[in-house]
This record gives C-alpha cells, structure tokens and sequence, in this order.
C-alpha cells in the first residue's frame, strides 16, 4: 500500500463507525493494486535470480558452495544455502500440513515463508519462483528454478553493470512422495537476469522496488513470485461466519501458489489480500482485512494457526474479548474473527485443548500482514 492509502485507512479506522463509501473506495483500490501484484507485476520476476557478485558496484552476496551436479537430498534439509550481507539464508522442501494430514510439500526459506508445489507436469517446462525477507534481508531477494528431471544444470545471465553469468548444478528433492528437481540462489532484488535451460530461456527486466510506489513494488515481503506453470488452486474453505448491522458476513481462505489468500465478504461489499504461507513451526501471520458495509464496518482478521491450537482469544480495546475455534483446510489449520465497530485487538493469544496459552502476540495491525515468531 502507498502512503496515501495507509493515511486513509488509519483515519477511516480511527473513527466510531467506518464510512462504508469511502471504505468501498479503498477496497477497490487495494483489490486494483493486488491484481497488477499478482498479474503482470508478477512476470517483472519471471527468471530473477543470480548472485550479486555478477554485478559490479554491488555489496556481493557470499554464497555457500554449490552442490555437486546430480546431488540428492532429503525432505527438510537444504538444498541450497548462503550468506548475504552476513546474514544466512536456506532453502529446503518440507511438509507444510500438520501432523495426520495428507503430506503438503512446499520450498521454505529459513523454515518458514513456504511455496507450493508440485512435478514439473509437462516435459521441457521450467517454472521459478522468488521472494523478498524485506529488513530481514534487505535488498537481496532468494529464488528457486524448478526444472525437468533430466535436467543437471542451469545457466544464470545477469544483464547490468558487469554483466556476467554462472552455470549453477541442479538437485534432487524427495518429498511427499514425489521427486523435486531444484537449484536456489540469492540475487539483489535490482537484477536484469536471463534463465536458460537447454535451448529454453527467459528474461525478465530489472525488478522496481520502490516501496512508495505500489504500481512498481512487486514483491510483497514473505510471499513468493512465480513464474510459469503456478499449478493454480490448491484449496479453499470458508474459516468464520458470523453476522453485524443486520448482515451476514463470512471470511474465506484459498491457499495456493499465491499465498494464503483471505477475503473478507458481507452483502456486496468484500476485500481481499493474499500473505505468506506459515509452516507449521514458522512464523505465524495474522491478516487484517477492513470492511465497511450497512451502517458501520470492522476488520476481519485470519492466521494460519500451529497444529496444537484449539482456539484464539482476542482481547480487544474495549475490555472484551471473543474468540475462534479453528478450521482445518487441506490439512492446514486456520482460524478467522471479525472485529466490528471501533474496537481493536490488543491481545491475540493461542490457546491449546487444555485452556493454556501456547502463543500470543500484542502487535497487531488493522490493516495488512503482522508476522511474529510465536
């Protein structure tokens, strides 16, 4: 979101009874932006990706060495790992259901921030994927090519000051029951690169991450950016439904190659946003969706949940509280409330079957992602 919006939003949000028009405006505007993100902005990444040391006038990422060609590994160790900036990065696949449920493999940075995925399904097809950690790894973007299994290596062209390129090994990931043929790499998110596969390529421009332009920042901190084959939809479910001002609300998640997608609906009015896909053990992310609709508006908010939550408690400005109980979709679990009026959260506490508080956090916005480690 740009500063104007967020200066919108903090003020909408600050009074009794949010304006349901200008709200309605702002939804429209949010769900404009979130579709040049996820659209055409997301091809600007199409194949970024190579290490900074192929250009010149750049602090250069230190990489670890690279596997040998044709290596093998297993689910949840690394297959590709560095350090940038002094600070270290991983990438490995691993489950991201919980425990029982049908086995979810999804590519992870540092245990957390996971991706989806699946065999590459048509012969010849290379699909990647990037992401932004933001201060946690500012200016540095990681990356990941998903290549066919006869596949061993790769080529990495970067395009600028310098100019350069690098031959990187591919290697094979068992998980879930399925084979993985990858190589990850660390890349400074202003790169011009070109992947080749064989006689296959791709180029992309250099990336904008001008944060205060939102028609220009495309890639949203935590959520990864493919290209290619994105393998679509991998499930929805509907987490919480409730009514207010004489209306029927409801919040949805669809979780797939995007993101955790949330939306938001009551009457004709809906918002929608898409954050990072949390991993069992990872960070956990709250998203906060505003809505005005009928004679006043709140926020809705939803979070993947750890696999031991039995419910959320929300205790809110006002001295109230209410809570969740939570949903399982594709063996993922979840958990959704609407907070309506001017109230907020000023606690948000996991809690287990037995009553005890597993995990809670104080900081919680009103709009947009929170991420905490619980």
């Amino acid at each position: 979101m740009n500063g104007t919006l967020r200066e919108q939003l903090d003020e909408l949000l600050g009074a009794v009874e949010p304006a349901p028009v200008p709200l309605e405006r702002i939804r429209r505007r949010a769900l404009g932006i979130r579709l040049r993100r996820t659209g055409a902005v997301a091809s600007v990444l199409a194949a970024a990706g190579v290490a900074a040391a192929l250009l010149t006038g750049y602090p250069a990422p230190v990489s670890a060495p690279a596997p040998t060609v044709g290596a093998t590994t297993q689910p949840g160790r690394p297959f590709a790992h560095g350090v940038a900036h002094g600070r270290p990065w991983q990438l490995a696949v691993q489950d991201i259901a919980g425990p029982g449920y049908r086995c979810v493999p999804g590519v992870t940075v540092n245990g957390s921030d996971a991706d989806p995925i699946a065999p590459v399904p048509m012969p010849g097809r290379t699909t990647a994927a990037f992401i932004s950690l933001g201060v946690a790894l500012p200016g540095i973007g990681i990356g990941f090519a998903q290549v066919p299994p006869d596949v061993r290596e790769l080529t990495l062209l970067a395009d600028g000051p310098g100019g350069g390129w690098r031959e990187l090994p591919t290697t094979t990931v068992t998980a879930c029951g399925q084979q993985f043929r990858l190589v990850g790499f660390d890349y400074p998110l202003t790169a011009r690169l070109r992947i080749d596969v064989g006689t296959a390529s791709v180029a992309v421009p250099s990336m904008l991450s001008n944060p205060q332009n939102s028609d220009a920042y495309a890639q949203a901190t935590g959520v990864w950016r493919n290209e290619g084959v994105t393998y679509g939809q991998i499930a929805s479910g509907t987490l919480a439904t409730g009514e207010a001002y004489g209306q029927r609300w409801s919040i949805q998640v669809t979780f797939g190659a995007t993101g955790d997608c949330y939306q938001i609906a009551a009457g004709s009015s809906s918002m929608g946003d898409c954050g990072p896909v949390s991993t069992p053990s990872g960070l956990a992310t709250i998203m906060a969706l505003p809505l005005g609709f009928g004679n006043g508006g709140g926020v809705g908010y939803a979070s993947e949940v750890s696999p031991a939550t039995a419910s959320v408690v929300a205790r809110l400005s006002d001295g109230s509280t209410t809570s969740a109980v939570p949903h399982v979709v594709d063996g993922r679990k979840y958990a959704a409330l609407f907070v309506t009026g001017s109230a907020r959260i000023t606690r948000l506490s996991w809690l287990n079957a037995a009553g005890a508080t597993i995990a809670s956090t104080t900081s919680v916005a009103q709009y947009g992602v929170t991420q905490f480690k619980p």
